[in-house]
């Protein structure tokens, strides 16, 4: 349903937390949901993929893009991924500078982050973070806001938790794209029960800006909607 107010579109009704978490896991359900947005993607992204398996184009390895973004506005200091998975980002910023921390959900996936020695990760939601307001310098919340019950809630705590000028990264489907218009229901972002609600550039920032965030990014290819993901950007004003 889309809300006549905001324009926010979201599932309803909606599966209980405490359901997603035990029967829904992301880490387990993910594999799935890859091979649906493999075989729906738009022409673009499977060109660029087919470019790239040729070894024409160079594939920039997600943690560096994760790190690009973050270093535009943020040098070094204190990061957390919420929805860290097996702690992938955490490690890479770690290793660059920033003193790194995890959220996460999923026992199998701190397990395997832990087996691989990565000891920064605590098991739970950003609601439950258990940090002081103001600790960190940088928050990633990557394919995270779509799985989220209170997403109004959660972008308030990590309000909190940013230090004054700090910056909350954001990556979620784009519900605004032209692929989801000619794939109709067949399209990649949706992924039920697990995808709950579903973001367009002006949604997102009006999310932002009603938890007490600043938009500093908002991508000119975010409104030219080619591709299926949606990156934003906000900081808490000093």
């Amino acid at each position: 349903v889309r809300c006549r107010g905001c324009g926010l579109v979201f599932l309803s009704p909606r599966p209980e937390p405490d359901v997603i978490e035990k029967d829904f896991d992301w880490f387990r359900h993910s594999p799935l949901q890859t091979g649906e947005r493999r075989r729906t993607e738009n022409p673009v992204r499977r060109w660029l993929r087919k470019m790239r398996g040729k070894g024409i184009l160079r594939r920039v390895p997600r943690n560096e893009v994760v790190r690009g973004r973050i270093n535009e506005f943020i040098a070094s200091g204190r990061f957390l991924d919420v929805g860290c998975g097996t702690g992938e980002v955490v490690d890479h910023m770690a290793s660059h500078g920033f003193e790194s921390h995890g959220l996460d959900i999923s026992d199998d996936a701190i397990a395997i982050a832990r087996e691989r020695g990565t000891t920064t990760i605590t098991k739970g939601t950003i609601h439950e973070a258990p940090w002081p307001d103001g600790h960190f310098d940088a928050i990633l919340m990557m394919s995270v806001l779509e799985h989220e019950h209170h997403p109004f809630a959660a972008l308030r705590k990590a309000r909190d938790l940013l230090r004054p000028g700090g910056c909350l990264f954001v990556k979620v489907p784009h519900y605004g794209c032209w692929n989801r218009v000619v794939m109709r229901d067949k399209w990649s972002g949706y992924f039920f029960p697990q995808h709950l609600y579903y973001y367009t550039p002006k949604t997102i920032a009006g999310l932002f800006e009603r938890a007490g965030l600043e938009v500093v990014r908002n991508g000119f290819m975010d409104h030219v909607p080619v591709s299926d993901v949606l990156w934003a950007t906000a900081r808490r004003p000093s």
